[in-house]
């Protein structure tokens, strides 16, 4: 028992770095998946609202052709029963025909509006192939897929945060009474003389009942969070990659600043909430209830780690 509270001490001052790091961590996880998501949204809206446009133009274009050649068809359908009453007619009242006359007459209006029609319907449709090929050179069907799977991804990267911090807490409200006997804190940690230290009845009892190997057990936790949280970061930086293909330089920073403010924004909405009147939190409460009530953990022990 001598040399228990000191190899406490250790461990748990080792938990209360693990848990700085994972927290500084978790945050830039944050921070990465905000940005790239604003980003990838960014681009998404930029070639998705063209290729909406372009798509709308040819809807429009090839309705327009439709309308002409419907109107084509029933002025032809027209000129061709008029013909056949001017043949009737011919051969009712002539009995002496002449091959020379010409019956089938075609009004200089309808023949002017023929030539008209077939220029514009040519020329809608060279135009409509010129839109197809621009939307195929730019290929924004594929930029518009990337970014969607982009964003999916990026939000379920972003997500782990929150299974991370849950887990994080619950850690580190296990060893509260240790980290608060002990004084354990960035700043005064290292003057603090183990021999010195007494333990009273209640600690005592405290010690027996966590062992020092569940201490060991839940460092090791923390580890393994901190590089899955890592791991995270850098699936988020893989997956933004191609999509930075999308942009030039000047629109990728353009586009990150304007990521940086808003998430700077948010996290002031956030600190302001976590601290109004109506959810103020005495850091003296039981943790196991603010997690019960911020997070709807029924049972802290029904949380496993799944690394």
């Amino acid at each position: 028992m001598d040399n228990l509270p000191l190899k406490y001490y250790n461990n748990l001052k080792l938990l209360s770095q693990y848990n700085d790091q994972l927290e500084k961590i978790s945050y830039s996880l944050r921070i990465e998946s905000g940005i790239y998501i604003f980003i990838a949204k960014e681009i998404l809206n930029k070639y998705n609202s063209s290729f909406t446009r372009i798509n709308f133009l040819i809807l429009i274009i090839s309705s327009i052709i439709t309308f002409l050649e419907s109107i084509k068809l029933i002025i032809q359908r027209m000129i061709n029963t008029n013909n056949l009453d001017n043949y009737n007619n011919y051969n009712l009242t002539n009995t002496n025909k002449d091959k020379t006359s010409n019956i089938y007459i075609i009004p200089t209006s309808i023949y002017y509006y023929e030539n008209v029609n077939s220029i514009i319907i040519i020329s809608s449709g060279v135009f409509i192939t010129l839109l197809t090929s621009i939307i195929k050179f730019y290929d924004y069907q594929n930029k518009i897929e990337i970014a969607s799977n982009s964003i999916v991804k990026l939000h379920s990267y972003s997500n782990k945060k929150v299974y991370i911090d849950v887990n994080r807490i619950l850690i580190m409200n296990k060893w509260n009474l240790g980290l608060k006997y002990f004084n354990i804190n960035n700043e005064n940690s290292e003057n603090l003389n183990i021999v010195d230290q007494q333990l009273n009845s209640s600690f005592d009892s405290w010690l027996l009942e966590n062992k020092v190997e569940y201490l060991e057990c839940d460092i090791k936790k923390l580890d393994d969070l901190i590089k899955m949280t890592t791991t995270y970061i850098e699936k988020i930086r893989e997956e933004t990659f191609e999509l930075n293909r999308f942009l030039s330089n000047k629109e990728y920073y353009e586009y990150k600043n304007n990521a940086r403010i808003i998430i700077s924004i948010e996290n002031e909405r956030e600190r302001n909430f976590e601290f109004n009147s109506d959810i103020n939190i005495n850091l003296d409460d039981n943790l196991d209830d603010i997690i019960d009530n911020k997070y709807n953990v029924r049972n802290s022990a029904c949380l496993c780690f799944r690394l």
